[in-house]
């Protein structure tokens, strides 16, 4: 019977995939913005909150060392590490661990995985 359950199991997951995090990255405007770029992006910023699983946000100033999470949001370094975070979040194509994995995969020459920063 345990071999059946986890045979079928598996036929469900290849079947029916994870569904995927909705991620939304927004880039804050510098602080000479145009007032209406300012308002637009935190309508954005509210919107994202509410439809969004996960929302990253790149502050225009101030920028922080590593990633942290502040009021419903995760805001980042740079626009880069913000896509690797995206990345991170999203269920493989391939069978991997996520789609960061992926790519890793599929770069040549040495490749050393993603290490937590020990704090």
């Amino acid at each position: 019977m345990r071999t059946l359950r986890r045979r079928v199991k598996a036929i469900e997951q290849a079947v029916f995939p994870p569904p995927e995090k909705v991620v939304r990255i927004l880039i804050e405007p510098g602080a000479g913005a145009d007032p209406g770029n300012l308002a637009a992006f935190k309508r954005d910023l509210a919107r994202a909150k509410k439809t969004a699983d996960l929302v990253l946000m790149v502050p225009a100033t101030n920028r922080p060392l590593a990633a942290y999470e502040e009021d419903g949001c995760m805001v980042c370094a740079s626009e880069a590490e913000a896509q690797i975070i995206a990345l991170a979040c999203q269920p493989s194509d391939e069978g991997r661990e996520n789609r960061l994995a992926d790519v890793l995969a599929g770069l040549s020459g040495n490749v050393v995985g993603v290490v937590a920063l020990r704090a």
